[in-house]
């Protein structure tokens, strides 16, 4: 298994776009993670490590900024796809890594599963083919594809 880590990053006003990055050691993605936390605002806050150096977050007052390091193997394919919530907290997790088709179907089969569990929220008109956000009432999930880099 050949491993690189992706760093996913969400702050507290753009809770649909997070940030990738990715990294070939862990050290590395660590070290981005404390800079993008200590970047995040000029005022006192707290920075926060947790779950075995894997999420780094900073909070001001009511802003945050949050990242998790997620190891993954780069040979499984070309793409990964990438759940996050958001709200009630952040977390996230790689759901698949293939190609890019495989990676779109997977998340419009998530998106659906999703659809059909819910009666809230606002998803009235929601694309499954082209949407990557469901509001489920209570918070946000959100799904992304990524193109693994080969570095």
């Amino acid at each position: 298994m050949i491993s690189m880590y992706i760093l996913c990053k969400l702050n507290d006003t753009d809770y649909a776009y997070p940030i990738f990055s990715q990294f070939d050691n862990y050290e590395k993605a660590f070290d981005e993670a404390l800079i993008s936390c200590g970047y995040f605002l000029d005022q006192d806050m707290q920075i926060d490590i947790a779950e075995n150096r894997k999420r780094i977050s900073a909070q001001a007052e009511d802003n945050f900024f949050v990242t998790e390091i997620i190891e993954f193997d780069e040979n499984k394919g070309s793409h990964i796809l990438i759940w996050h919530h958001a709200y009630n907290e952040v977390g996230f997790d790689i759901l698949y890594i293939g190609t890019q088709d495989e990676c779109l179907q997977r998340k419009r089969q998530e998106i659906r599963k999703i659809l059909d569990d819910i009666s809230d929220g606002n998803n009235e008109d929601l694309d499954v083919e082209n949407c990557n956000v469901i509001d489920t009432g209570e918070e946000w999930e959100v799904f992304s594809v990524v193109e693994i880099e080969r570095i």
